[in-house]
């Protein structure tokens, strides 16, 4: 049985990110050489670009909303800018998160 789509007009975008741009292979020595934070996969976009990618798409969804008027507005979503650098330092005492102990702890 076919489900329709419950959102036709809306675009699900997929984003290949990580740490480092691009994409590498596991070298038959093994993966004792692998640059750390690039994907073995897919070919990626770095980090920085990521979070560029996604706040131009926040802007484009807030002026579709706001194209549409008050009846497309969600509630409970804050809709606001990536943090900054200086908003990301302030909250790192919630931990590294690439640190077993802090997924240990969630």
């Amino acid at each position: 049985m076919s489900v329709p789509d419950p959102l036709p007009r809306r675009a699900r975008p997929q984003i290949e990110s990580h740490l480092v741009e691009g994409k590498q292979s596991i070298p038959a020595t093994g993966p004792a050489n692998l640059t750390y934070g690039q994907s073995v996969t897919d070919a990626c976009i770095d980090w920085k670009t990521t979070v560029s990618t996604l706040d131009t798409l926040r802007q484009g969804v807030q002026q579709r909303r706001k194209l549409a008027g008050e009846q497309s507005t969600r509630k409970g979503i804050e809709n606001r800018a990536l943090p900054t650098a200086s908003e990301r330092a302030a909250s790192a005492d919630r931990g590294d998160f690439n640190s077993v102990e802090t997924f240990a702890r969630a």
